[in-house]
């Protein structure tokens, strides 16, 4: 909650943009749920209701956050703003850079001007140590340098992963009986389901131990990328297949493909720089990865 210039409490007024992601809808559910007001941002505003929240949502703000002639007005009157926009695909356009930081520094300097009060940013885990030689990790940790010379209060947080990022593994597992792990396997992570890191991101709107730092979030439990893959092939009832992809194949499909494919480029690095990393974060939530993957099975 905050207060208005008579002290009188008032709904904290929230601005998710990314709200028709898997992230961003969680974030509007959870809002609701603790009594926020909230301006969704959506380019097709049709969709927040496909996905069930265009009744929870008090303004909806049509825009297209990579075009900042479209955001005029868009932070104003807003006390906290949450951004989960990022760009995880193989197409070739738009370019992940364009997305992951252009897009996200037209919302910073839009709540810049209007006055915001804090910003929450969804990064992701070892963005610091990647963003070298990862252009996704240097577009995120662009954006939060960014909010550290902002002068509004910041928080990003970063997670490990997400339960639905192996809904695609086990789509694939289910129609070809294979998984393919990249390296070894063996490095371990701890994902997390949208739903608990939309509670964590909501703490941080009014947390201040969250304010003005970096907050490293992962899921109740840990695992090697190996053992994903065979917790997907119990909850399908298939004997295991694994396919191990040599890291230096990964890299050699990256450079060959730069110039035709930023896009597929950028997201093959990413890949082997987290596959190659331990990132159990701390513990949060209560969802479990197993039953996450049994309400994919029909």
């Amino acid at each position: 909650m905050a207060n208005d210039e008579k002290g009188t409490e008032k709904p904290l007024k929230v601005l998710v943009a990314g709200a028709t992601g898997y992230l961003g809808s969680n974030v509007v559910r959870e809002c609701k749920r603790r009594g926020y007001w909230v301006r969704a941002l959506a380019r097709n505003p049709e969709k927040l209701e496909k996905i069930g929240i265009k009744e929870l949502c008090d303004d909806i703000f049509v825009g297209e956050a990579t075009k900042d002639e479209t955001l005029e007005g868009l932070c104003d009157g807003i006390d906290v703003v949450f951004s989960s926009i990022g760009f995880m695909t193989f197409d070739k356009k738009p370019l992940i850079w364009d997305v992951d930081y252009g897009a996200n520094m037209n919302i910073v300097r839009r709540a810049k001007a209007a006055g915001v009060k804090h910003f929450v940013f969804t990064s992701t885990i070892g963005s610091k140590e990647m963003a070298k030689t990862v252009k996704i990790a240097e577009a995120k940790e662009a954006v939060a340098k960014a909010l550290q010379e902002s002068g509004m209060n910041w928080t990003v947080t970063q997670p490990t992963g997400f339960f639905d990022d192996t809904r695609k593994q086990f789509e694939v597992i289910k129609s070809r009986g294979t998984a393919y792990v990249f390296g070894s396997g063996q490095t371990k992570y701890n994902p997390i389901h949208g739903i608990d890191l939309a509670k964590v991101s909501v703490d941080a709107f009014t947390n201040p131990e969250m304010k003005n730092k970096y907050v490293p979030v992962g899921g109740p439990e840990t695992f090697t990328h190996e053992e994903v893959a065979l917790l997907a092939f119990k909850v399908l009832g298939k004997e295991p297949r694994i396919r191990h992809i040599p890291i230096w194949v990964l890299k050699l499909i990256s450079i060959i493909a730069r110039p035709f494919n930023q896009n597929l480029a950028d997201m093959i690095c990413f890949f082997v720089a987290i596959g190659g990393m331990e990132l159990d974060a701390p513990h949060y939530g209560e969802h479990r990865l197993e039953d996450f993957l049994r309400t994919l099975v029909d």
